[in-house]
């Protein structure tokens, strides 16, 4: 008996989202989901997501943006994780 192997793809990307503001110096969460489903990836790490008030405000607005998950170590402010299962 033979055994099959099913290989699965992880994307994983990184970005900076620069505490949800762009170039153009505007604050936009919804433009950084927009981005985030773009990528295709499985898994996003963020860095200089904000403070912690300022994170949690951007993190909700991606949770409902792109449908991820937020996953976070309750003491890193810097770094957020997304993915898109629990």
């Amino acid at each position: 008996m033979s055994a099959e192997t099913t290989l699965q793809s992880l994307t994983v990307a990184t970005w900076n989202v620069h505490s949800g503001v762009g170039r153009d110096r505007r604050y936009s969460p919804a433009r950084i989901a927009d981005v985030v489903l773009e990528t295709g990836a499985d898994v996003i790490a963020l860095q200089e997501v904000g403070s912690r008030d300022a994170s949690e405000v951007l993190l909700d607005t991606l949770v409902r943006g792109t449908g991820f998950y937020a996953a976070a170590d309750g003491e890193v402010e810097a770094m957020r994780l997304l993915d898109r299962e629990a």
